[in-house]
């Protein structure tokens, strides 16, 4: 387990770890689980817990959408499970930090909710940050690519998201 967690720790200090193959389903099932819960919880902190439910899933399905699409268009196919298991690990340990702001701006008083959005804001852009690093290190395109790729996704999975839900 201490070695999934180092998994999906490295991308987001920047560094490459994929996980044995062996590993592999394992680690896929744990990356699928840990992003259902934090982003359950995520969701349910700023709608019912209903509505945190059904947004998850549908994050989750348009995640595996893209990663689907990304990996055939790319021709690595293949790594589908890898890529799916380290996006998702990775974006579940960025969650899971930014659920105690999260918090902290629902709790902070009406005059002080701006230091707590701002420091709130930096998780979006901790985790385009990862997804570019991610994207680079799989699709071995240069940076401002793999920049504007994270910024697809991250427009394709929560926007959309909350475009559907609403």
């Amino acid at each position: 387990m201490f070695e999934e967690i180092k998994t999906f720790i490295a991308p987001c200090v920047f560094m490459w770890r994929p996980p044995a193959v062996e590993r592999l389903e394992k680690t896929y099932t744990h990356a699928l689980g840990s992003y259902f819960i934090v982003f359950w919880v995520l969701q349910s902190l700023f709608t019912s817990p209903a509505e945190g439910l059904l947004a998850t899933v549908v994050e989750m399905f348009l995640i595996l959408a893209f990663t689907a699409g990304l990996t055939v268009l790319v021709g690595k196919h293949q790594a589908f499970r890898l890529i799916l298991a380290i996006l998702l690990g990775s974006t579940s340990v960025v969650g899971l930090l930014a659920v105690p702001a999260s918090i902290w701006l629902l709790v902070v008083e009406s005059g002080r909710q701006q230091l707590a959005f701002y420091t709130l804001l930096l998780f979006p852009l901790w985790w385009l940050a990862v997804l570019d690093h991610i994207f680079h290190r799989f699709l071995e395109k240069s940076r401002t690519f793999c920049f504007w790729l994270a910024c697809g996704y991250a427009t394709a999975t929560y926007l959309a998201t909350f475009l559907i839900i609403l």
